[in-house]
């Protein structure tokens, strides 16, 4: 687990730089060293590079990889507010306008004091 946090934090350099498409390669390099490992840190960690992934496809504009990348985030950890965001902002950005409505209210039932979701409930709705 050392060498996946290692190389997600080679990942996050490369980001602060503004070298997204190597991010992501070294983000997709951590992903690859996983083995079946279901336990809870784990899957955090996982869910938390692929939330970085979604974030990384985004800022290039490419809403569909990113939406794949945040549902897989969301997989291993259900409570990933990072991802919850980015899925409604990927939809929001692909049109997909009532699908994003419907995810963003099923997120806010459960965490409805969500600022950042809430600003995104008020966006979709414009």
């Amino acid at each position: 687990m050392d060498k996946v946090e290692f190389i997600k934090r080679k990942g996050n350099d490369l980001f602060r730089n503004k070298l997204i498409s190597h991010a992501i390669l070294k983000y997709l390099e951590s992903l690859a060293l996983f083995k079946d490992e279901t336990t809870t840190p784990a899957k955090e960690i996982r869910s938390s590079i692929n939330s970085k992934i979604a974030l990384c496809y985004t800022k290039l504009s490419n809403y569909t990889e990113s939406l794949y990348y945040a549902e897989r985030a969301m997989i291993s950890n259900r409570s990933n507010t990072k991802a919850q965001y980015r899925i409604c902002e990927n939809l929001y950005h692909l049109r997909r306008l009532e699908e994003a409505n419907e995810r963003v209210n099923t997120f806010l039932s459960a965490d409805p004091d969500n600022n950042e979701l809430n600003k995104m409930r008020n966006k979709i709705r414009e």
